[in-house]
């Protein structure tokens, strides 16, 4: 008894608490990356009136989109845009390098394509020391708390707010998008804490094993033992090999889906309580009562118009050069569902990248609550499909040592 319980024990430790520990982490960090990018996009862009401040104060949190122009010191860098220069502390700051597009989009199709041209893999995440090479033009983007120190306007973390700092190819129309998009761990379960923990239990259930080969009450047990240190190549053994690839592929969906939620929720999100209770500042802007605006940041408004014409679609389409958001699971009513959500820019003094013009293919509210519950169900029909699989190679697994060990 005592022995089976130091097996179970192993195996629960081993496969399951250090790669779900490290499941937790890898998620939570994404999701604080993904987090920070939204909060971005309602921060506002600094430009030189903004940095004429006194000799060393606190300005506040801004963005900043240039090319790196010079590297000073050991953390310091200078980037430019146009004829304004910042300087940001590198200290403690994580670099990430975002995916450009795989493929060019079709101008001929009103429709984004995301599946098709972004690229499927997460973005690259280097601390500033293990990052080595760095060129002049590189493409940044940088938010975070500003600072006036000597005449010079520098970007530094702080115990409350860490800087965000992106290196992306492109445009900037479309970093969010990606980042957005491809900011998810492919499979948390899969981090890097598994490998070792994995090859740490098999070895251990392994000596176990071998251990009670040589107590000959404890031969039952023994192959027990040996049959979950198998268990990290267990999944790739036929018949369950199938409900392998099966399970991966739903699992694939449900972080699809999550990503056509979270794109189809950027502009959406400050308008979310309109449905409910309208915030305050925000009135009707010209053009009818299906018409709202509001100031994500100051000197940056930002307006919505429900449609329910194609036609009128299309047109605002080709004539601004903007696309219509979509998500799979209403592609197939694409005829049947004719409301649309118009997220626009009225004239602004200044313009911001992190800001979409698009329009979505459908309710948003509705469509954020369909891609969650659904890819929920996904998530859970994966792991029961995993399950049955190993459920189907264990028995299997033991009966072949048990073959081969008589």
């Amino acid at each position: 008894m005592n022995y089976l319980i130091l097996i179970l024990a192993t195996t629960v430790f081993f496969y399951l608490i250090i790669p779900g520990i490290g499941a937790f982490i890898v998620r939570k960090q994404w999701s604080e990356f993904r987090r920070k990018l939204v909060a971005a996009a309602a921060t506002p862009i600094i430009d030189f009136s903004k940095s004429r401040g006194g000799e060393s104060e606190y300005l506040g949190i801004f963005k900043f989109f240039g090319s790196l122009e010079a590297i000073q010191d050991k953390y310091e860098i200078w980037l430019r845009s146009s004829n304004f220069t910042v300087t940001v502390n590198m200290q403690n700051v994580k670099i990430y390098l975002i995916p450009a597009f795989s493929s060019l989009e079709n101008k001929n199709d009103i429709y984004e394509k995301n599946s098709e041209i972004i690229i499927d893999e997460m973005p690259q995440v280097l601390g500033w020391e293990k990052f080595h090479s760095l060129s002049q033009q590189t493409d940044i983007m940088v938010c975070g708390p500003l600072f006036m120190e000597k005449g010079k306007v520098i970007f530094r973390n702080t115990a409350e707010n860490s800087i965000t700092f992106l290196i992306y190819d492109g445009k900037q129309e479309s970093l969010l998008r990606r980042s957005i998009w491809a900011g998810r761990h492919r499979n948390e379960y899969w981090n890097i804490f598994t490998p070792a923990s994995l090859v740490a239990g098999s070895f251990s259930l392994f000596i176990i094993a071998y251990y009670l080969f040589s107590i000959p009450e404890s031969v039952t047990i023994s192959r027990f033992a040996l049959s979950l240190s198998l268990i990290p190549v267990m999944p790739l053994f036929p018949p369950g090999v199938v409900f392998f690839f099966t399970y991966r592929y739903f699992w694939k969906k449900a972080r699809f889906l999550r990503a056509e939620r979270d794109i189809v929720k950027l502009p959406f999100q400050y308008f979310q309580a309109l449905s409910v209770n309208p915030p305050e500042g925000i009135t009707p802007a010209e053009g009818g009562d299906n018409n709202f605006c509001l100031a994500v940041w100051p000197k940056m408004a930002y307006c919505y118009k429900k449609i329910e014409n194609k036609e009128e679609v299309k047109e605002i389409c080709h004539s601004k050069n903007i696309k219509i958001r979509s998500v799979s699971i209403i592609e197939n009513n694409k005829s049947k569902n004719n409301i649309y959500y118009y997220f626009y820019k009225p004239e602004n003094k200044l313009e911001d990248p992190f800001i979409e013009e698009i329009i979505v293919h459908g309710d948003p509210g509705a469509i954020i609550k369909k891609c969650q519950r659904k890819s929920e169900i996904y998530d859970y029909f994966s792991i029961a499909i995993f399950a049955i699989g190993m459920i189907i190679n264990f028995p299997i697994t033991y009966y072949f040592i048990d073959l081969i060990s008589n």
